[in-house]
């Protein structure tokens, strides 16, 4: 027994002498083979682009390159009337081109002018003017009376001139109306007897600048001012006159549709000859009630 015991703690002791002499180069041989597959993992993960590589920068989901040649993706932005344009525009800091959609320039609303026969008809448009508001002088004033169009849709009054209604801008702005219609020239001809068609022209101008400037997702309408009998003319009751009316008219138009303002011609489809027919009116200068449903109904045809 004590043989067997003695021989095997001597393979126990030849063992450890074993580990000894050798165990040290061992364990630094299989320290040294981890540290190189270590670095060939390190290295292997760099080469998959496992690290943010110099020039390129997240954000919002997305990458921004500074020397990829990529673009960055088209934006469309739609205008007022649907329209849209294509352009380019340089991206920042890259000197490259972006391709871009973007609002057509001008905003152009589309204007024309009422047809037909004038006759006596329903008011069929009253949804055109819910979203919608109307300055003018004696036609507005004839909307509000008559009651056609609600009067909180109404900006009128006694001797409307368009400096009176500048004074107005920022509570329709306030409003945010969809449409809004100008309809003005005669109160600002009729303020005095050396009141020139373009002064009262530039006056009415001014005021669609500053709608469509306070308005910018509104669409705005320019009402060609109603023309006046020839009798009313020579009467003499007034200063306005028939061919002032025509001058304020055409100059707003050509305004208008310079700044893409839509321009609506009520004044044509009414005349005989070159002044407001006798059939349309009692005094010369208010078109009768029940021709308003035409002109109305016009109007909102026309605007669309």
């Amino acid at each position: 027994m004590n043989r067997e015991y003695t021989d095997t703690g001597i393979r126990i002791n030849r063992g450890q002498r074993r580990w000894h002499k050798y165990g040290s180069k061992i364990l630094a041989a299989c320290i040294a083979a981890a540290a190189i597959i270590a670095i060939i993992a390190i290295a292997a993960s760099v080469g998959r682009g496992g690290t943010s590589a110099p020039g390129n920068t997240a954000s919002g989901g997305g990458a921004s390159s500074g020397n990829s040649g990529e673009s960055a993706a088209a934006v469309t932005t739609a205008s007022s009337n649907g329209e849209t344009s294509e352009g380019t525009s340089s991206a920042e800091g890259t000197g490259e081109s972006t391709e871009t959609t973007t609002t057509a320039s001008s905003g152009s609303v589309k204007g024309g002018a009422l047809t037909g026969e004038p006759a006596i008809e329903e008011f069929t448009s009253d949804a055109f003017y819910e979203d919608a508001v109307f300055i003018g002088d004696v036609f507005v004033y004839g909307i509000d009376e008559y009651e056609y169009v609600p009067s909180s849709k109404l900006y009128s009054a006694t001797f409307m001139t368009a400096a009176k209604a500048k004074d107005l801008t920022e509570d329709i702005s306030a409003g945010k109306p969809a449409k809004i219609l100008v309809m003005l020239g005669f109160d600002d001809d009729n303020l005095a007897e050396d009141r020139t068609a373009q002064a009262s022209a530039d006056s009415i101008i001014e005021l669609l600048k500053a709608l469509k400037e306070g308005n910018p997702d509104a669409k705005i309408y320019a009402v060609s001012e109603i023309p006046v009998s020839e009798a009313y003319e020579n009467s003499g009751e007034d200063y306005i006159i028939q061919s002032d009316v025509d001058e304020i008219n055409s100059l707003v138009k050509k305004a208008a549709e310079a700044e893409g303002i839509g321009y609506i011609d009520v004044a044509e489809v009414l005349k005989d000859g070159n002044y407001l027919s006798a059939e349309y009116t009692n005094d010369g200068c208010h078109v009768k009630k029940e021709y308003y449903p035409f002109i109305l109904n016009g109007i909102a045809k026309v605007a669309k």
